[in-house]
């Protein structure tokens, strides 16, 4: 009997045993210690660059040089600012879009038929806008100076203003004044042209 119960509990030790390290050797969930210090104060600190935006056209101010530029007219012709330096050219930036600017162009050509043709050039680019939509419109409000196509509006964009807005340009080529307002009569353009004596 004893030599039947010695190996029993032998055995029975041996499968405690192998439990007890079974269980030990169970895989636990992994878990960061408290202590441990987040990766990103570990690894070196690189300078932190901000994201560049799009190149942007700087703005144009008052004493700057204007931007030259060559364009096509509505009726084909091809324009060179620097053409007409020697007439101190006014400059007038617009779209069909912006009502503005469909009531001030009016006011211009009112003032283009009193203008003496050797001081003054009045030049009206059209920013990105097709050319028919443009001939159409110059056509409606009677326009009889330069209407210039800017397609892409490149030349808009050198200028760095929107739409309405207006450079007086001398004849050597410097803005010397810029109106980024709506004109609401003429006797204003007038009075600005007074002051060079360009009218």
């Amino acid at each position: 009997m004893k030599k039947i119960i010695m190996p029993l509990v032998i055995m029975v030790v041996i499968a405690t045993l192998m439990t007890i390290t079974g269980l030990s050797c169970k895989q636990q969930p992994f878990k960061l210690p408290g202590s441990l210090v987040p990766p990103e104060q570990v690894l070196p600190q690189l300078p932190q660059e901000d994201p560049q935006p799009f190149p942007v056209t700087e703005r144009k101010e008052k004493g700057d040089t204007a931007p030259d530029f060559t364009l096509q007219t509505i009726d084909g012709q091809t324009l060179t600012l620097s053409q007409f330096l020697g007439k101190n050219p006014v400059l007038n930036f617009w779209v069909s879009t912006c009502p503005a600017c469909l009531e001030e162009l009016p006011l211009f050509q009112a003032i283009y038929n009193k203008l003496p043709t050797d001081k003054t050039v009045i030049l009206a680019v059209n920013a990105g806008e097709r050319d028919k939509i443009v001939q159409y419109e110059a056509q409606r409000m009677k326009l009889t100076f330069p209407v210039l196509l800017d397609p892409d509006g490149k030349v808009c964009k050198s200028y760095g203003r929107g739409s309405p807005t207006t450079f007086f340009i001398d004849n050597k080529g410097t803005i010397i004044e810029i109106v980024d307002e709506v004109f609401e009569d003429p006797k204003e353009i007038e009075n600005i042209l007074k002051i060079w004596r360009w009218l």
